[in-house]
């Protein structure tokens, strides 16, 4: 189902020598596409579209696949809240003194909207040192990235003066000093000002680990069943966001906000 585009601006707006953005809105259809929607109508603006990042909505996550021009749309629980198991009895085997073997069981949860902070306890990346041109900081730092490999998360400055940026785009290196393209002010700090850190947001998402087998302790005789269990919650294992499924209607999402950098 073909997308509607809202831009901010008519063209691409330059924020360095041979870099751009565009911001703007993404209206969604009543049929969705498997391996995304079409995002043509953006990347035309570019030589080269390094990557489109989309804000979140609605549990849906957004991830711009280059070498097709599309948009896939991902959904994820968010963070979980494990339910508590209800309180429940166990039929008991009197003749061998405990309950019958259990089988392996999985529990429902209940999901919430993603609300976890910046991990800054486990950075993908840190250094000291930032210098920047335009909107394009560099590491003061020698560093071993993938090209845009760090696009989509944020550049946390060790001077706490300095706000925290979203990174659009960075270089391909191998033991040098990274080009980061990014959208806010661009930090620069000294060496010795500390250590700066690139940094993901966690989203959390998982279903239940399921219960081993496992027996109960011998009842009351006089009973038919074990006394009551009290309720508990059970672990949650984490797991990754997937695509939805083809058809799937996604009219509500009608003012998903993007950006957009690319060459020109």
């Amino acid at each position: 189902m073909a997308l509607t585009i809202t831009r901010r601006t008519a063209t691409a707006q330059r924020i360095s020598r041979d870099l751009a953005i565009v911001a703007g809105t993404i209206a969604f259809g009543s049929s969705y596409t498997v391996g995304g929607e079409d995002v043509s109508a953006i990347t035309r603006l570019f030589k080269v579209c390094l990557n489109i990042v989309c804000n979140p909505v609605a549990g849906y996550l957004f991830e711009f696949v280059a070498v097709t021009s599309r948009l896939r749309v991902r959904f994820t629980s968010g963070a979980p809240a494990v339910s508590a198991e209800a309180a429940h009895v166990h039929a008991v085997n009197l003749n061998a003194g405990v309950s019958g073997v259990g089988s392996p069981h999985t529990h429902t949860f209940a999901g919430a909207t993603p609300t976890s902070a910046l991990n800054l306890a486990a950075p993908a990346f840190s250094g000291s040192g930032l210098s920047a041109v335009g909107q394009v900081v560099t590491t003061g730092s020698l560093h071993t990235m993938a090209l845009n490999e760090c696009a989509g998360m944020w550049l946390v400055p060790a001077t706490a003066s300095l706000a925290a940026v979203l990174i659009l785009s960075n270089t391909a290196v191998t033991s040098a000093a990274a080009s980061l393209t990014v959208q806010g002010p661009a930090p620069t700090e000294a060496a010795t000002a500390g250590t700066w850190r690139i940094v993901r947001i966690v989203t959390p998402a998982g279903t239940i680990a399921a219960e081993a087998v496992h027996t109960h302790g011998p009842g009351t005789l006089a009973s038919i069943a074990s006394g009551p269990g009290s309720s508990h919650a059970h672990l949650v294992t984490p797991e990754v966001a997937r695509e939805i499924p083809a058809t799937t209607n996604l009219v509500a999402l009608t003012a998903v906000e993007f950006v957009a950098v690319g060459r020109i």
